[in-house]
């Protein structure tokens, strides 16, 4: 997994003037989400075993509330 497109974007998002909004769809009803809010990127880890248990590479991103 390469830090590039929207990987990158979260990763800079303050460097490059831009804000993260977080949206949650898994706890919402059928064709709902809920906004959850501003958030900032705080770091990240690389993951060899994706949630689902295949493997491969992936950024998990650590994100905190604004």
């Amino acid at each position: 997994m390469l830090m590039r497109g929207g990987n990158r974007a979260i990763r800079y998002h303050v460097s490059d003037g831009k804000q993260i909004h977080l949206f949650d769809h898994a706890t919402a009803e059928a064709g709902l989400v809920r906004y959850v809010g501003e958030m900032r990127y705080v770091g990240h880890d690389v993951k060899e075993v994706d949630a689902l248990g295949r493997r491969r590479a992936t950024i998990v991103f650590k994100l905190a509330r604004v």
